[in-house]
């Protein structure tokens, strides 16, 4: 009989929450939330830590059915974080504009442009110029860690069409900061 390896951080985390162990949702909170929240600010958020609360409530009420690794678990996570994304728009378009607001300056500042402060003019540039789809498909690509085949699930492509988008989108990005450079 062969023995069975210790489980991951990961599987005693995911474990813990499953029997309602506070220390459980406080690992799997800490080693995915900011994900979470960086995936709804690049995505136009205006609550990214909002929604991310939001998130975390579902997952946390879905434990019971989840099946599956870290991997999967991640995917989960973030098919729950792109729906919760989808809504806020729906709702934000929704919404009935109820005069001017001159001279207001929100708190929290434009999420957009606070999400990509940190980014060079040229990277900012050149992700302004992808179409949303193009951009989601690199933000669960790269801040989500997905892999080709759970985006392409989530955006509901296949895998071929997720792999031809972030080809495109990142051969755009490469010639419009190529340009820019090139221009200074």
């Amino acid at each position: 009989m062969r023995p069975q390896s210790p489980a991951s951080e990961f599987e005693r985390g995911l474990d813990a929450a499953r029997h309602g162990n506070a220390v459980g949702f406080e690992y799997l909170w800490n080693r995915f939330s900011r994900q979470v929240v960086t995936f709804a600010r690049l995505q136009g958020s205006e609550d990214p830590e909002g929604i991310a609360n939001v998130v975390f409530v579902a997952v946390f009420g879905q434990l019971d059915r989840f099946l599956g690794d870290e991997d999967r678990f991640v995917a989960f996570t973030f098919s729950i974080a792109r729906n919760k994304v989808i809504d806020e728009r729906r709702a934000r378009s929704r919404r009935v504009s109820t005069g001017s607001i001159e001279g207001y300056e929100a708190v929290g500042g434009n999420v957009e442009h606070d999400a990509f402060a940190g980014l060079s003019d040229a990277a900012r540039s050149a992700l302004a110029q992808l179409t949303d789809d193009q951009r989601e498909i690199l933000f669960l690509r790269l801040i989500a860690d997905l892999s080709l085949e759970a985006v392409a699930h989530l955006t509901g492509r296949s895998v071929g069409a997720t792999k031809a988008m972030q080809h495109r989108a990142l051969a755009a990005m490469k010639k419009k900061i190529s340009e820019e450079a090139v221009s200074k």
